[in-house]
């Protein structure tokens, strides 16, 4: 069991948040005792229920899928595959903790958009990249092409979709992209890049992840299409004592509420394992007990994680952005939201992995400092960034036209293998907290400066998602001058030894 080590995880990825907060309480955003005594539970809340939800994806999800992915790629039926590949994706962002956090937050600030038709059309989203993605392993598609492709859609999307919208859609590519979605993918990824046994097998195993971000955007920008919009925007609590109150006398309902929609969320998961396991893998006794052991650590944990989220993790978020932008100077806001960045993407575990990687991958010649160290100035840079979005309320377009546009030229001069992991990073480096409380903060501070949340908040996530991939695509660029000019050396040297 590993639930202890989950523990750690979680703490660690939660503390800084506790500090944070702390700091503000006693500085420019006086939450009062009692409101941060209800964040400390409520981050409680969140540790042990985010320990529970991973222990259950280990024990019991992730090895189901797993097992599933390996049935599937040793079929050798690709129609068989990309069906499944369709099904697994939509079934399993359905269940994703931070799709349900992301259609709390949109609905908060625009009723106009249905929470349900919302998680649906993200789902399935994942589920389409997913065998775009599939297909691209087993044709040996050109990655580079398909971004382009994928990317020209996406900003068409874009320019005819409602402008309220756009911001929320590209949002939505990170935060669908959590902690049950991205071990599926990875996993059954990584099965299907094995069919092929060749030398771009490696590099084709990453970047599916990064694929499958596209997919929710398309799809949220697919809905806005058909969706009124509406110049009414939800009320955001401002006052500490409507914090507590929805933290303590209204714990009940909200336990209540997140029960069913849990329920509801994890029980298409567990149709499609037992129908998987009647019709192809047919799961062993002691595998199929483990696999309901973990989807049943999954419910409780994935509980614990909401009722935190919502009770108080993200009011109290948005009461200290409301605080904070009352009390303090745009500058100093700017300062908040870059110190922020920096410190929450490293308190991220799965960054920590993707630098080791990185690492191994260029045998040593990108150090894992250098790479923790360019995440955390990029997603600092992207949060500032995001900050002075809400401070002035300028378009997101004018950061992602020219950001994408420098992330598919470097993707001409960084070696494949680079840009693949760099897609991935950015579902990486945006994690749950920046999904929940950082994203809640920038939503008060919008409410505060009589901004729109909507569009000026929004965009946060989106930009935590393509910092990294800038990152880690110049460190592709430099890792190739590095390996040009070391060769050049060895090719001198072995002519004057001649």
């Amino acid at each position: 069991m590993n639930i202890l080590a989950k523990l750690k995880e979680t703490t660690l990825s939660v503390l800084p948040i506790i500090l944070i907060v702390f700091v503000l309480h006693l500085s420019i955003a006086p939450l009062g005792w009692q409101v941060f005594g209800g964040f400390v539970i409520a981050s409680l809340f969140i540790i042990l229920g985010l320990s529970l939800f991973l222990t259950g994806i280990d024990i019991g999800i992730l090895p189901t899928g797993e097992l599933i992915g390996s049935k599937l790629t040793s079929k050798r039926n690709l129609p068989l595959l990309l069906v499944s590949a369709l099904i697994i994706g939509t079934v399993a962002t359905i269940a994703e903790p931070d799709v349900i956090v992301l259609a709390d937050q949109i609905t908060s600030v625009d009723s106009s958009i249905p929470r349900l038709p919302l998680i649906i059309m993200v789902s399935v989203g994942i589920g389409m990249m997913m065998l775009i993605g599939f297909l691209r392993i087993v044709l040996s598609l050109s990655y580079h092409v398909i971004l382009i492709i994928s990317f020209t859609i996406l900003f068409v999307l874009a320019a005819i979709a409602r402008p309220e919208h756009v911001a929320m859609a590209f949002d939505s590519g990170g935060m669908a992209t959590g902690p049950l979605v991205v071990p599926f993918i990875m996993a059954m990824g990584i099965g299907v890049a094995a069919i092929r046994s060749n030398s771009t097998a490696e590099e084709d195993s990453f970047g599916l992840v990064g694929l499958c971000t596209i997919g929710p955007v398309a799809a949220v920008l697919i809905l806005s299409l058909f969706t009124p919009g509406t110049e009414e925007h939800s009320a955001i609590a401002t006052t500490a004592a409507e914090q507590v109150n929805l933290f303590g006398q209204a714990l009940g309902p909200i336990i209540k509420d997140t029960i069913v929609q849990v329920a509801l969320a994890l029980f298409p998961l567990i149709i499609i394992f037992m129908i998987f396991h009647f019709v192809i893998i047919h799961m062993s006794k002691f595998r199929l007990i483990k696999m309901f052991e973990g989807l049943a650590y999954a419910f409780i944990g994935l509980i614990l994680f909401l009722v935190g989220v919502n009770g108080s993790f993200v009011p109290i978020g948005r009461e200290l952005g409301f605080l904070a932008a009352t009390n303090a100077s745009p500058p100093i806001l700017i300062i908040i939201a870059f110190f922020l960045g920096a410190v929450i993407v490293l308190a991220e575990p799965s960054v920590w992995v993707l630098a080791n990687q990185v690492a191994e991958i260029s045998g040593g010649r990108i150090a894992r400092k250098t790479l923790l160290i360019s995440l955390s100035i990029g997603v600092a840079i992207a949060s500032s960034l995001s900050m002075l979005r809400v401070i002035t309320g300028f378009s997101i377009w004018l950061l992602l036209l020219p950001g994408y546009g420098i992330a598919l030229l470097l993707a001409r001069f960084s070696p494949k293998l680079f840009t693949s992991i760099a897609f991935d990073s950015g579902t990486v480096a945006s994690g749950p907290m920046s999904c929940t409380f950082i994203l809640a903060l920038f939503l008060g501070t919008s409410q505060a400066l009589k901004g729109n949340p909507a569009t000026d908040a929004f965009g946060l996530v989106s930009m935590i998602v393509l910092l990294p991939i800038i990152t880690v695509e110049s460190l592709g660029v430099l890792y190739n001058i590095k390996e040009k000019k070391l060769r050049r050396l060895s090719t001198k040297s072995q002519d004057g030894g001649k």
